[in-house]
């Protein structure tokens, strides 16, 4: 049971982080790796549990 605690709270924390990165990006490098804007928000207001990306 404790790997498994720990494996999802290390999914919390890569979320966490990779969230934090997609929201410090400019325009311009959102339209570099085909993100919109509409997208990025989408995907940060997402709760912390689910998939990232923002197609997902």
């Amino acid at each position: 049971m404790l790997p498994s605690i720990v494996r999802w709270l290390m999914k919390l924390h890569r979320n966490h982080r990779s969230r934090q990165q997609l929201a410090r990006l400019d325009s311009r490098l959102l339209e570099d790796i085909g993100i919109s804007e509409a997208q990025r928000q989408a995907c940060l207001r997402k709760p912390l549990w689910k998939l990232q990306g923002p197609g997902r």
